[in-house]
């Protein structure tokens, strides 16, 4: 009877040590498994939030650059607010579209010299050519009229505009006078560029010339 005891004996801790192991391999796999999925489901979370920053995040960047521009174009053409031509290609000829070109290259717009001494260039060459024509202005924006009675061209750069689009201010060269030599550089008060401009003589030709990279 003694020596069945002392057999028996250690056959119960073998058994529990057996059991527990098992527990412990039945948990262990449960945690990896859960782990597995968690971490299986957090990849393409992860992928996809930095995925989106990153484009809204070129988005802010590219608005960013566009205002930079644009508000560069209009920091340039009002600092000669008040001014008479200033190159001997201005003084020249009638030079507002002489002005529009000196602005944007002064700022650095691509392929600024495509502009010419007519206003309406800027419609029929650089906007027909680089596909920037809008229906919307912008600060930075070229905007050709056209005078209704004489049929005659004029160019300004947009250099303000209100926050619902309606109104715009300008600032033109070869403006104030009929001799291209005492005319000056002008700043306009704020208008409805949609009722034309001077009493609604001139009108928007074709539409807004936005710089390319604006």
């Amino acid at each position: 009877m003694a020596s069945a005891k002392n057999a028996a004996a250690p056959t119960r801790p073998k058994r529990a040590r057996t059991l527990l192991a098992a527990l412990a391999v039945t948990a262990c796999a449960t945690a990896i498994g859960a782990g597995s999925t968690d971490a299986a489901a957090a990849v393409p979370r992860t992928s996809t939030t930095v995925s989106g920053s990153s484009t809204a995040g070129d988005r802010v960047l590219g608005d960013l650059a566009r205002q930079k521009l644009g508000d560069k174009i209009a920091k340039i053409a009002k600092s000669k607010t008040g001014s008479r031509c200033f190159t001997d290609q201005m003084c020249s000829a009638d030079w507002c579209a002489y002005f529009a070109r000196w602005v944007w290259q002064k700022a650095g717009v691509p392929h600024a010299d495509v502009l010419d001494g007519y206003a309406y260039s800027a419609v029929t060459k650089y906007a027909a050519r680089y596909h920037t024509l809008s229906q919307t202005p912008h600060v930075g924006d070229l905007v050709v009229w056209q005078n209704s009675t004489y049929g005659r061209h004029h160019v300004n750069i947009v250099v303000w505009v209100s926050a619902d689009k309606r109104l715009i201010r300008t600032v033109g060269g070869n403006e104030g006078s009929m001799d291209h030599r005492a005319s000056r550089v002008v700043e306009s008060p704020a208008f409805d560029w949609r009722k034309g401009r001077n009493g609604g003589v001139d009108h928007v030709y074709k539409g807004f010339v936005r710089p390319v990279g604006a």
